[in-house]
């Protein structure tokens, strides 16, 4: 287990997954920070500029399918090939949890839990669960419903200081001034862009715009948690980073980073005093199964609550298809999910931790490139 910093040298783009159609569409949509596997192909390519044995081997798999591509009758081929490469990164590298980092004050974010609310104040307030049986978006009955604060709004698009987190938000204290606006982390720019026709002037109804950010405090960075094949060389240097392929600077950390340690250290120390956990995602999580979450009932586990938004959709490009992924529906970081085991009194959250960890796992295509990140909580019902 490592860590990496990356820090943009410029504005960046990662775009949405909202529809853009050229000569329709007049807004190109941007985020603030990227979805985990634009970070993951970035460091990637990194690594393959510097191993010339990887890239060979991803090469060779590239050649095979492109042969094959043009066979329509031989699509298990394909997937069987697709397959094997996913297998291939799994083993070359992992990326275990993403956070946002203020290296001058040696801070570590993550995103607020959505069942925290905030007033124009800065006052925070925790949601209520109540034991209320009710049916969520008709697929799945749960037992736990939060009832909203009157005249608070809740935590969308704010960070949590993890040392915080475990201060405040894991005992269920309250204190203002815990949360951090993402509008107070990152400064919103957008460009105005035109296609050009093949004379060279600019097509009519072809105008753009882009939005991008950038941290307003240069002393933020992305902080990547990582595993990596012993045999890889990673090193420092600059990668391609957003949609307009801008530099950002990587730096490996050597050593340990006291936030990350301290929440460990709350994992092992914590022991459960029933059978539920709370579950806060870090990064967004695709769920092939279900809408809610990948399937845990091989641990005996459940979920019996679920504070969410509207689902998000992740697309991308296959780079050895060539041609763009089907899009995914995802829920968005920060949602809070009520789990419950079977006879897990006494364990240890790490040991819970871990048993989930192995669950997710079996959902391996998106987990190892950063997806389905999470830190828990105990929680106490009624």
């Amino acid at each position: 287990m490592g860590y990496l910093l990356l820090k943009p040298y410029d504005s960046l783009f990662f775009r949405d997954g909202k529809p853009f159609e050229k000569g329709i569409s007049r807004w190109l949509s941007g985020m603030n920070t990227p979805y985990p596997s634009t970070i993951y192909g970035a460091i990637f390519s990194h690594i393959i500029r510097r191993n010339p044995k990887i890239s060979n081997e991803i090469d060779e798999i590239r050649q095979k399918i492109e042969k094959l591509r043009q066979n329509k009758y031989v699509i298990e081929e394909l997937n069987r090939l697709s397959k094997d490469v996913e297998l291939k990164l799994m083993g070359y590298l992992r990326i275990k949890n993403i956070y946002l980092y203020d290296k001058r004050r040696n801070d570590v974010y993550i995103p607020a839990p959505l069942d925290i609310f905030v007033d124009e104040e800065g006052e925070i307030k925790y949601g209520e669960f109540i034991k209320e049986k009710y049916c969520c978006n008709n697929e799945v009955e749960l037992e736990y419903l939060m009832k909203n604060i009157k005249d608070y709004n809740r935590a969308d698009n704010y960070y949590i200081n993890i040392l915080d987190f475990l201060r405040y938000y894991t005992k269920g204290k309250r204190g203002n001034g815990l949360l951090i606006s993402e509008n107070n982390i990152f400064e919103k720019f957008y460009k105005v862009g035109i296609e050009l026709n093949k004379y060279g002037t600019s097509k009519e109804g072809n105008l753009y715009r882009i939005d991008t950010s950038e941290f307003i405090d240069k002393g933020f960075r992305f902080l990547i948690e990582y595993e990596i094949d012993k045999d890889i060389e990673l090193t420092s240097g600059c990668i391609k980073l957003g949609g307009e392929g801008k530099l950002a600077k990587l730096e490996i950390i050597n050593g340990k980073i006291y936030s990350i340690e301290k929440l460990n250290e709350y994992y092992e120390n914590i022991n459960l005093e029933n059978n539920y956990v709370k579950l806060v995602l870090t990064t967004e999580s695709i769920f092939e199964e279900t809408a809610f979450f990948p399937k845990i009932e091989d641990i005996n586990a459940k979920v019996v609550g679920i504070v969410n938004d509207k689902p998000i959709y992740i697309a991308g490009y296959d780079m050895l298809r060539k041609r763009p992924k089907p899009m995914m529906k995802a829920n968005k970081k920060g949602c809070v999910y009520i789990l419950e085991f079977e006879n897990v009194k006494g364990k240890s959250l790490k040991d819970i931790k871990d048993e989930i960890e192995k669950a997710i796992d079996f959902s391996e295509k998106n987990s190892y490139r950063g997806f389905n990140r999470f830190v828990l909580s105990i929680f106490k019902g009624e």
